[in-house]
């Protein structure tokens, strides 16, 4: 009876599938035990197959899932990133574009998927670029970087920065592109006005230069040489109060430098040495240069030759003193009866006031002195006319 027992819980085994019956060890070595043996050998076996079979699809639901994590973080990366993120197919055409693709181009992510990213090139870049494409394919370059200008479907105009990794397959031929796109129409405009402003400061007619917020000098401007005889190579890297003021004036330097460092602005004249050591007069005025942050970044210096005016001042003193003096003879004279007194305080006058030799002093018709003299060190001369009458005051 416990035979037959046997026999049909192995046959149920077979029909249910249920492996965690156990079938008892049989009682006897016939034919009957060795299918009891069998069977529960089979029954070992499929449960090691089946647990083993369990643990692959929990290995396998488990890297499933992290593999999903993991794109949904790279996706989220990349449709997050400001960049443009794209892959195109050996062809040129788009095979992938992130969002901010769109914002670029005008199309949507759809929209994109199979246009030629050709397409998107300015008139004017269009042929070195495709030059450029072919070159890389045909030197098999793996990475490049690239500068040109693409037109959004609104039309309006992007500078681009452009990193390009092209992958092959085993037989050298191009299988995709991956591209990452940067838009730089804003450091561009900037790098351009920049530009007109360094072109302009350096067309100015007055010298400038630029020292960093320590006030050493970094830029000159051709002017400056001009005026200084300084190139930039003599002067980078020192302090601008070196070349503020003339050697040995050190209290006007440091009054200088004292206040550019409250950041304000310094203006003032004074006399100076070019680099041959000739003497001459500069105004200069010094101004702050602020970053964002309110802190000083750089100190641009305006210096302006103003030897010709001081001459001139100079001139209009010395006129200003000889007509004076012309008065001051012309009122001694009235009080002196003789012309031999009259030259002699004149000429004791005139030695006493300025270095001049050859005066002449005449009279003319009784009631005009006429005072002619000139200077030893200039060889200049003055001349002037007094109205008076002899022994009248």
């Amino acid at each position: 009876m416990a035979r037959v027992t046997a026999v049909r819980q192995i046959l149920h085994i077979a029909q249910s599938g249920r492996l965690s019956v156990h079938i008892p060890p049989p009682i006897k070595n016939d034919e009957i035990g060795d299918l009891q043996h069998s069977a529960n050998n089979l029954i070992r076996q499929l449960q090691e197959m089946v647990s083993d079979l369990t643990q692959r699809i929990t290995e396998q639901r488990l890297t499933e899932a992290a593999l999903r994590q993991s794109e949904e973080k790279y996706r989220e990366f990349v449709e997050g990133s400001h960049d443009l993120i794209m892959q195109i197919d050996r062809s040129g055409e788009f095979i992938y574009a992130n969002h901010a693709a769109t914002q670029v181009y005008g199309l949507s992510q759809e929209e994109l998927i199979s246009e030629s990213a050709f397409s998107f090139l300015h008139p004017d870049d269009r042929e070195r670029t495709e030059m450029a494409f072919l070159e890389w394919i045909r030197g098999h370059v793996a990475h490049a970087t690239f500068e040109n200008r693409q037109v959004s479907r609104t039309g309006a105009i992007f500078d681009m920065l452009w990193s390009i990794n092209v992958h092959y397959d085993t037989y050298g031929n191009v299988s995709f592109i991956n591209i990452i796109g940067r838009d730089i129409t804003s450091r561009k405009l900037t790098e351009a006005q920049l530009q007109l402003q360094s072109s302009a400061l350096a067309a100015a007619p007055t010298g400038i230069l630029i020292t960093d917020q320590n006030g050493l000098i970094e830029w000159t401007n051709p002017a400056f040489t001009e005026l200084t005889g300084f190139e930039l190579d003599d002067l980078a890297g020192q302090h601008i109060g070196q070349v503020s003021a003339e050697t040995g004036a050190e209290s006007g330097q440091e009054a200088i430098w004292q206040t550019m460092q409250q950041g304000e602005i310094w203006q003032g004249e004074f006399a100076n040495r070019r680099k041959d050591g000739t003497l001459y007069f500069e105004e200069m005025t010094v101004t702050p240069v602020w970053e964002e942050s309110g802190a000083i970044s750089h100190y641009i210096a305006i210096k302006q030759d103003t030897s010709q005016r001081k001459l001139a001042e100079e001139e209009l003193r010395a006129r200003a003193s000889s007509l004076e003096l012309i008065v001051r003879v012309g009122r001694r004279a009235t009080a002196i009866l003789s012309l031999e007194e009259l030259l002699h305080e004149s000429v004791n006058l005139i030695s006493s006031t300025f270095s001049y030799y050859n005066v002449v002093i005449r009279l003319v018709e009784g009631e005009y002195v006429v005072l002619r003299a000139t200077s030893l060190a200039s060889l200049k001369g003055m001349e002037g006319v007094a109205h008076l009458k002899l022994g009248q005051g």
